[in-house]
């Protein structure tokens, strides 16, 4: 867990660690890969729910962890994910447009687009954000479920 108050700079250090952001100085060490010059290889092990919510609003939830997973080198299959897709209620909104999803639905998009391809560290900041509390309880326990082989860093309102 990364805590801090607002403006302690735990949004900035995820953006860094993803390489939405570049450091002005130093350097991070990410699975023994640096941020400055591994950025490519690190992208492939990693996934990063950001505070905001960012998709395609005119592609479906499919086509997005299609997307994902051509990014990590990989073929999304379906069958490999069913239970993951299941445990978030997700199945069923394969084919719908991110833009006719609720706000909870694209939350949970983006943790599913963090956790598809073979992702081993997870960056979740206030992944829950937005969302009611019944729903924040379900996204602990999928992300609890599906931590094994996972290094797991998160904030947390």
């Amino acid at each position: 867990m990364l805590l801090g108050g607002n403006g302690a700079g735990k949004s900035s250090t995820f953006e860094m660690l993803s390489g939405m952001s570049e450091p002005t100085s130093g350097n991070v060490y990410v699975m023994g890969k640096s941020i400055r010059t591994d950025m490519p290889e690190i992208r492939k092990m990693m996934g990063y729910v950001p505070q905001v919510n960012l998709m395609y609003d005119q592609i479906t939830v499919f086509q997005h962890l299609e997307l994902v997973c051509a990014l990590r080198g990989m073929k999304f299959k379906k069958a490999n994910y069913a239970e993951l897709l299941d445990d978030l209620d997700m199945t069923k909104k394969l084919s719908t447009k991110a833009s006719n999803l609720s706000g909870g639905q694209q939350r949970k998009l983006a943790l599913l687009m963090a956790m598809v391809g073979g992702t081993r560290i997870l960056f979740l900041d206030e992944v829950t954000s937005g969302v009611d509390p019944d729903s924040r309880k379900k996204f602990w326990q999928v992300i609890r479920k599906h931590r094994e082989g996972r290094i797991i860093v998160c904030t947390s309102k």
